[in-house]
């Protein structure tokens, strides 16, 4: 356990790793961006847009798979007179992209680009790009004084202005560094349609940036382009046995691949593929532990369904003296819950000598005062014997258990 925890803590301090929990009151502002109050200096109150989770661990895993800063595009202006034009230059295909057309220097090139981003004339004083100023009229690129800078611009709308085959490469043979990863807890807790907003769309596969049919969208509050890039795994955790609150919205089902989550009853060492290493997982530190949980799920499912089976949570820390406590606190009242009034279920599952018959005193409120008196009258019930229970569950790990 101590080395999965000990990675995890490793990349959440490298901003690889979230770990958020949705509830009934999350939102899209908590989750994508919103309107948020500040005060400044002077005490005075505004309202600006913050960016949410969501937006910035992907705003993370797109800055992790594109060009260091000094290869990114950058912002041309060209100026010839009362002419001027503006493009975006790409370092790496060495084309300055005006209106979405890339223009190429010929083999003898005019004017060659340094890394930094210089300018020269070449020694032949041949013409490199030639630059449409309307009219018919057209000028090389070397006639131009020139003057760069970074784009204002969110790493989104950079991205975007990539020629898209360019694009697609980025995301090809990521290692573990390029990688990242959203956990989100408790995730049908939440209004998933008021959470996602119009994100709901670009998380699917073929939508991500850096598909086939990557597809961005423009966000209401700030007005900036937004992607979900195909680096970012989403993965969300419910408990399907919690009934009080909606089922997972059927638009986000359709969007997430589900994995049922049984409980372990022999927890051991895992081979991480990707990372070719040996990760300790969670082990029972009672083989008495791992025999009581598979009895006493065999019996739940036998009489509920295979979602009402206690987790191996509650068992797999405990110390053979640290399991009475935990059943008789943790899984009993538990039981309670799953099997409220069924005194015959809670009979076959832990023995029926746990189920205690109590009589109850009968009440009646007076005509002339309004008091209440005890009757002779009395009513029967069941309440259950938490010790013999807790001692019955015990006995599964030898098979001494009550039977029914």
């Amino acid at each position: 356990m101590g080395d999965v925890n000990e990675k995890f803590e490793e990349l959440r301090k490298k901003g690889q790793i979230e770990f958020i929990t949705f509830h009934q009151s999350y939102s899209y502002e908590d989750f994508v961006e919103g309107y948020r109050p500040e005060r400044d200096k002077n005490g005075q109150l505004s309202y600006d847009v913050k960016d949410g989770r969501f937006k910035e661990i992907c705003a993370r895993a797109l800055e992790s798979v594109m060009p260091n800063k000094k290869d990114r595009l950058k912002i041309v202006k060209g100026k010839h007179k009362n002419k001027e034009f503006i493009g975006m230059y790409n370092p790496i295909t060495k084309k300055v992209i005006i209106d979405g057309i890339g223009y190429a220097p010929s083999t003898a090139a005019s004017v060659v680009i340094k890394k930094e981003f210089g300018y020269e004339r070449s020694i032949n004083g041949r013409d490199w790009w030639k630059i449409n100023l309307g009219d018919g009229e057209e000028k090389s690129i070397n006639e131009f004084d020139f003057e760069s800078k970074d784009p204002e611009e969110t790493i989104f709308a950079e991205y975007l202005k990539m020629p898209k085959k360019e694009r697609m490469k980025l995301f090809e043979d990521l290692d573990e560094s390029k990688k990242f990863v959203l956990i989100i807890d408790e995730i049908n807790r939440a209004n998933i349609s008021k959470v996602f907003g119009e994100l709901i769309t670009l998380i699917e596969k073929n939508k991500r940036l850096g598909a086939e049919e990557e597809l961005p969208a423009q966000l209401p509050c700030s007005g900036e382009t937004f992607g979900v890039p195909k680096n970012l795994y989403i993965i969300g955790t419910m408990n399907s046995t919690d009934k009080s609150i909606a089922l997972v919205d059927m638009a986000l089902r359709r969007r997430f691949k589900f994995e049922r989550m049984d409980p372990k009853y022999h927890l051991n060492t895992c081979k991480r593929q990707n990372l070719n290493q040996d990760l300790e997982l969670p082990e029972f530190k009672s083989e008495m532990a791992s025999d009581i949980l598979f009895e006493l799920n065999k019996r739940i499912v036998a009489l509920k369904d295979e979602d009402h089976q206690i987790g191996h949570s509650y068992l797999m820390k405990q110390e053979d003296i640290g399991i009475k406590d935990a059943i008789r606190d943790e899984i009993l009242p538990l039981l309670e819950e799953y099997f409220y009034n069924d005194w015959k279920a809670l009979a076959a599952i832990l023995g029926a000598d746990s189920i205690e018959t109590i009589s109850i005193n009968q009440w009646e409120a007076a005509e002339d005062d309004g008091k209440f008196n005890k009757t002779n009258e009395k009513s029967h019930g069941y309440r259950l014997n938490r010790e013999k229970a807790t001692n019955n569950i015990l006995g599964f790990a030898n098979g001494q258990a009550t039977e029914k």
